[in-house]
């Protein structure tokens, strides 16, 4: 039986295992810090709430700090602000376009001695994108006491169901 070198220097099926294992845990991770609504699935003839427990506003903060760093909104997501969660999401995202296209910018302006206008345009760019991006995390983490405590409010003044 041959064994090409292929499957000795990989181990055979080791590398998808390795890779199905960290997708596994990478799923994992991100259920665990995304935790769904409070409000379960509306019944026939009872549209209203059916289970609510307050939503904690530490807990809330944590998650807009760390992992809210990486990924913006995630405060506002917990606290059920889906619509706010989103809106950060898309200008962390405008941010990091800025932030590269700033340092696209500068290598270039680099490259060439005759280009330093060029490299001065990808620090403006660069900064503004790095400006947006601290900006986006720092909302997040300052309103996301507000969002959970509309949340809690407004689910507190529906009727409970008592059956």
């Amino acid at each position: 039986m041959a064994v090409s070198n292929r499957d000795v220097r990989t181990g055979g099926a080791r590398p998808r295992a390795r890779g199905a294992a960290a997708a596994l845990c990478l799923a994992a991770c991100a259920a665990a810090f995304l935790p769904c609504s409070c409000r379960t699935a509306p019944r026939p003839g009872h549209p209203e709430e059916a289970d609510f427990s307050p939503k904690s506003v530490i807990l809330g903060e944590l998650i807009a700090i760390f992992p809210g760093i990486i990924w913006h909104g995630l405060g506002h997501r917990y606290a059920g602000d889906t619509a706010k969660a989103e809106e950060i999401e898309q200008m962390e995202a405008l941010s990091l376009l800025a932030a590269g296209v700033g340092t696209g910018l500068v290598f270039a302006g680099r490259s060439n001695d005759n280009l330093m206008s060029l490299q001065v345009s990808g620090y403006t760019v660069g900064g503004i994108g790095a400006l947006g991006f601290v900006g986006t995390w720092l909302y997040d983490i300052i309103y996301t006491p507000a969002a959970i405590d509309r949340y809690n409010r407004y689910q507190g003044q529906l009727p409970n169901d008592d059956r």
